[in-house]
């Protein structure tokens, strides 16, 4: 009986000590919690109190935090946006609902006044199959964007107003037109009927010659060694709503590129500035499109922003900088900013020094006026400024919107945001 009594003894310590209790157990379960912040101070503290930083955009932190943190939080006067318990098979993504409709099947954890959402979806969740874009929540984001921006010394030798002219004149209207058809239909001297349409739906692969074309018109600038292309692979699941949920049992080329060309620098140590822009498509607004079958031609979404990027290298390839410039064409961006993720992932493990990214996301579709948006986050502002101080100096004439990151007017920039 003695010997029993002991047995039991020793099982209720074990279990004391390996049993959690229930209350604690639930204080530890991690969250997805949205906070607001005020300044940079105050986004500092919550994000080193975090498990992670999962997004970052005006006034809104989203974190990965548990409930005990959330309660000091609440205790300072800190009132979540919202808090949510997923499951271990769960995902959360970004809607820009403002472009892309909410479905009424697709119910947001929360809601932005800016015009972003979040979708919290489990497998198989109905919702992947709506027409919506969906951007997969980044597992982890930089807080380094919304701080103050460093002082940047002002550029020590600009060009005057006449050698500046000479290079402007360089640009070619018909080139740039060239390229957008010749990346938009099969025959670019034909007319946009829909049997010349082409496709440049990333796993696709007539994409690939868009790929090829791409690769080729900046090599002839560039040189052959100075461009190459870069192989990542794409999620079949990320498919989902473009194929309405039914992916179907036909294997998948899971292969996408991305086509990368460098302008190298007087100082091969100074870094370098990226031009870029998505040369990807679909048609997954358009009622009862398939991928496999129908055109995806994308002309201004974005074979404009791939005309501007060779244009671009065409115009700059006579110039000497002291740092470098790479000339970026990414893939997968409709279904994600796969393309861009990819290669920012690359950077950062590498040690990049990247000085600053201008990316091009469609232009040159509005005939009323010459307009342009561009979008920065605080530290990033020195650029934008620069930006609108050149189109001032050199007379270019453009109407210059300024906009602050408003959450989710997702684009390419971002993958390089959040690192």
């Amino acid at each position: 009986m003695r010997s029993n009594l002991s047995r039991l003894a020793i099982f209720a310590a074990i279990l004391f000590f390996a049993a959690e209790p229930q209350a604690d157990a639930e204080l530890r379960a991690e969250l997805l919690v949205g906070l607001p912040w005020s300044s940079p101070e105050e986004l500092t503290e919550i994000a080193s109190g975090a498990h992670q930083v999962r997004y970052v955009t005006r006034g809104k932190i989203v974190i990965k935090t548990d409930r005990d943190r959330l309660a000091q939080l609440q205790t300072r006067g800190i009132t979540p946006l919202f808090a949510d318990e997923s499951g271990p098979d769960d995902a959360y993504f970004l809607v820009a609902y403002r472009s892309c409709p909410l479905h009424a099947d697709a119910v947001p954890i929360y809601k932005d006044p800016d015009g972003w959402a979040l979708l919290r979806l489990g497998p198989g969740d109905d919702a992947y199959a709506l027409p919506h874009f969906l951007y997969p929540l980044p597992e982890a984001y930089s807080i380094e964007g919304w701080m103050e921006p460093a002082r940047r010394a002002k550029p020590t030798s600009p060009l005057d107003v006449a050698t500046m002219a000479e290079i402007l004149a360089q640009v070619d209207a018909e080139r740039l037109e060239t390229d957008v058809r010749t990346l938009a239909l099969k025959d670019p001297q034909a007319s946009s009927t829909r049997d010349n349409l082409r496709t440049r739906f990333t796993v696709r692969p007539e994409t690939f010659a868009a790929t090829e074309y791409i690769r080729r018109e900046l090599a002839a600038v560039l040189g052959e060694g100075a461009v190459e292309i870069r192989e990542f692979e794409v999620d079949p699941s990320r498919l989902s709503s473009h194929l309405k949920g039914k992916i179907g049992d036909e294997p998948v080329d899971a292969r996408a590129y991305n086509v990368v060309g460098e302008l190298p620098g007087a100082d091969p140590e100074a870094g370098y500035y990226v031009i870029c822009g998505h040369y990807d498509a679909t048609g997954v607004r358009s009622a009862d499109w398939d991928w496999r079958t129908d055109p995806a031609p994308g002309a201004d979404d974005n074979a404009t922003g791939a005309a501007l990027i060779l244009e671009s290298a065409r115009v700059l390839a006579g110039q000497r900088f002291p740092w470098s410039i790479r000339f970026i064409a990414f893939s997968g961006e409709e279904l994600g900013l796969l393309g861009s993720r990819a290669y920012a992932a690359a950077a950062a493990a590498e040690g990049d020094e990247v000085l600053g990214v201008l990316n091009f996301d469609m232009f040159g579709y509005n005939d009323l006026i010459d307009r342009v948006e561009v979008a920065t986050n605080p530290a990033s502002r020195w650029l934008a400024d620069l930006m609108m101080g050149v189109n001032e100096q050199y007379g270019i004439g453009l109407r210059v919107d300024l906009l602050e990151d408003e959450g989710a007017r997702l684009s390419d920039h971002s993958s390089f945001w959040a690192r």
